[in-house]
């Protein structure tokens, strides 16, 4: 340990010795501005910072580099928005609505019912309406047995003796006349329009020799039926219209239900 010590302070005593010595200036023309310090080693020389011979710096020609050209960036065309084809909307073809054949409103039988027997109501159809030059006979239930069923249908076309209240038939004199008017009144006015139906579908038009009684028409009013017909050859001389018509005046104005 002591030696140590020893060793420490000789160490001390050279570094002060070292600090407080002259500084050497070396005589050598050749070398200038050098200096040289006694701590310094000769090996270690600073060098004057300016050298007689400066070194050229390299210096390389920097080329830029050559970028690519730069294009403009070629945008494509901008076309139109297309607009949707709008297609009209087909509408289903609007049929007008078919109304339902309007039938002729069946008309109620009045409450007054036609007076006088049968054969009165042809004598009054006869004053509004005359038949021209035909001579007619006039048959009622006295003269003929219209309870027989063949022979009720000869002049009206119904079998059914039961419907029948009152019977009267007008017909020409002559068989070679197609010409009868007959008038029925029934006992139910209810079954009146069903007993005309009857009348006008079973009627034979033929039961006279060799002619035909075409013009066919039956008429209701009431709990009265009225079937005429007439040979079409006769038209100039009087029509089912007509006598119709004259029917329709002696029941004031209306009837119930036409046929034919």
């Amino acid at each position: 340990m002591k030696k140590l010590l020893l060793i420490l302070m000789a160490v001390a005593l050279l570094f002060t010795s070292a600090c407080t010595s002259a500084v050497v200036i070396d005589d050598n023309p050749d070398k200038e501005g050098v200096i040289i310090d006694k701590e310094e080693t000769p090996d270690e020389i600073v060098e004057d910072e300016t050298l007689p011979e400066e070194k050229e710096e390299d210096k390389t020609e920097v080329v830029p580099e050559e970028k690519p050209e730069e294009k403009p960036e070629v945008k494509p065309e901008e076309k139109p928005a297309e607009k949707p084809v709008v297609v009209p909307e087909e509408k289903p073809e609007v049929k007008p609505e078919e109304k339902p054949e309007e039938k002729p409103e069946e008309k109620p039988a009045p409450s007054q019912k036609l007076e006088g027997s049968m054969a009165e109501v042809i004598d009054r159809i006869y004053a509004k309406q005359t038949v021209g030059e035909i001579a007619l006979g006039t048959i009622t239930q006295d003269m003929m047995d219209f309870t027989d069923a063949e022979v009720l249908k000869m002049y009206t076309g119904i079998s059914d003796t039961s419907l029948v209240k009152d019977i009267a038939v007008s017909e020409a004199m002559m068989g070679s006349i197609p010409y009868s008017l007959a008038l029925v009144r029934v006992n139910d006015e209810g079954k009146a329009a069903e007993v005309a139906q009857t009348m006008f579908d079973n009627i034979d038009t033929r039961k006279w020799i060799c002619v035909v009684a075409d013009d066919l028409k039956v008429a209701v009013y009431g709990d009265v039926v009225m079937l005429i017909m007439v040979g079409t050859n006769y038209a100039d001389t009087v029509t089912a219209q007509q006598i119709v018509d004259a029917f329709t005046s002696v029941c004031g104005g209306s009837l119930t239900k036409v046929i034919g």
